[in-house]
This record gives structure tokens, C-alpha cells and sequence, in this order.
């Protein structure tokens, strides 16, 4: 084996083959996470849910032969969105009295929704709703002029 410290000129010393870096996961919610050894990237095992978990603590550590980093301090923290359907609660039909008002409210939509997400915005389909009218914001439904 040459000196690798004094290989003449024009000549290559001992080519040193290069290390493959290697990525794992440790810490507080590991568990709840894979990682791609060779790639760094990780991805939870199942979908998140914020009223479950809000945050997720792990760390990672980069090895290459027996040389280790120290293990990198990450949080994960989880949005809370809009995530549940809401559940119209009001009647399904109702009598009105012929020659009402277009001014006249002849129904009210509600609905209950268990998260602090966005208002609910109600709106009309079916055959006749073209006939009627609704507030978005009350669900309050009128006889269109």
C-alpha cells in the first residue's frame, strides 16, 4: 500500500470509499413516525388528528460509519381544520300558508358542528330552489320575488 501522504504527481493515491449516511428517529413520539434511513425524510405512521395530539416531539440523528450527530430536537405541531361535516338538525318540512310574503321567513336551517372551525354557510338545491331564497349566514329561507 503507497504512501498516501506522498503520492508523486500525475499519480492517484487509494480512493476511499464514501460512507453512506444513515437517519433514525428517537425521542418522546418516535414511535408515531417512520423514516427513510437513506433519504432523512419522515411521515407519520397514521393521519394526525389536532383534538387527538396537537404537537409531536422526536429527534434525528445522522450516522456515517461510526460517526453519529448529535440527535436533532424537532416538534411537529398540528393544525386544527375545519375537519367536521356539519349536521342539518332542522325539520324537513313545513306548512305555509298560500299567498305568503316574499318578506315572510317560512323556514329556519340548523345544524350543529362539534369544532371552532369557519361558520357554517348554507345553501339551497333540489327541483324548486330556484323558488326560494336563503341567507347563507342564518339559513333563514324565503319565497323568492
Amino acid at each position: 500500500m503507497p504512501d498516501e501522504q506522498n503520492v508523486p504527481v500525475g499519480r492517484t493515491g487509494q480512493t476511499v470509499p464514501a460512507r453512506a449516511v444513515v437517519y433514525s428517529l428517537g425521542g418522546t413520539d418516535a414511535d408515531a413516525f417512520t423514516i427513510d434511513a437513506g433519504t432523512g425524510a419522515v411521515s407519520f405512521r397514521q393521519s394526525p388528528d389536532h383534538e387527538t395530539k396537537d404537537s409531536y416531539s422526536f429527534t434525528v440523528t445522522a450516522t456515517s460509519g461510526t460517526l453519529a450527530s448529535l440527535p436533532k430536537n424537532v416538534t411537529v405541531t398540528i393544525n386544527d381544520l375545519n375537519d367536521v361535516i356539519p349536521v342539518v338538525t332542522s325539520d324537513e318540512a313545513v306548512d305555509v300558508d298560500e299567498n305568503v310574503g316574499t318578506d315572510v321567513v317560512v323556514y329556519t336551517a340548523t345544524s350543529t358542528k362539534d369544532d371552532a372551525g369557519p361558520a357554517v354557510v348554507y345553501s339551497l338545491g333540489g327541483m324548486d330552489a330556484d323558488a326560494f331564497t336563503i341567507d347563507a349566514g342564518t339559513g333563514a329561507v324565503s319565497f323568492r320575488q
